[in-house]
């Protein structure tokens, strides 16, 4: 007899087949497709889909949905958006959770939380600084 079939197999966590990310922007799509390259070997293929005719944060959930209805694979559906002044932000939430899409979102801008992925800041950094310190992160991050 061998000794093998008695030993306990490795423990084992199934990857998440397909996760949908609607976000609406160039920052957002970047983080997320470099969060995807990092991660894809925990949660499985992800995809992110750039929604920028979509500004408001209710049209972009009814974009998400939309795109879920389309492609059925989908295990989990994300959609990313900033607060803002939206007078729309709340009724999103809700449609949102009524429809099991997940929402993440920044309270002033997604900007501010991917620069603060790698520059900490101790004062507030004014919107009209979140180009000019993008521009310099993702230059020395995206691949010339």
């Amino acid at each position: 007899m061998s000794e093998n079939r008695y030993k306990r197999k490795p423990p084992f966590r199934r990857a998440r087949e397909e996760v949908l990310v609607v976000c609406g922007g160039q920052t957002e799509q970047i983080y997320f497709d470099t969060f995807k390259k990092v991660f894809k070997p925990l949660l499985g293929n992800i995809s992110v889909v750039t929604a920028v005719k979509t500004k408001n944060p209710i049209r972009r959930v009814d974009y998400a949905i939309k795109m879920r209805l389309q492609n059925e694979g989908y295990n989990t559906v994300w959609c990313v958006f900033d607060k803002d002044d939206f007078a729309d932000f709340d009724e999103a939430i809700d449609c949102a959770r009524k429809n099991r899409i997940d929402t993440a979102f920044s309270n002033q801008a997604f900007e501010i939380w991917f620069i603060n992925h790698y520059k900490q800041f101790s004062a507030p950094l004014h919107r009209r600084k979140h180009n000019e310190e993008l521009t310099q992160l993702l230059s020395a991050l995206l691949p010339k």
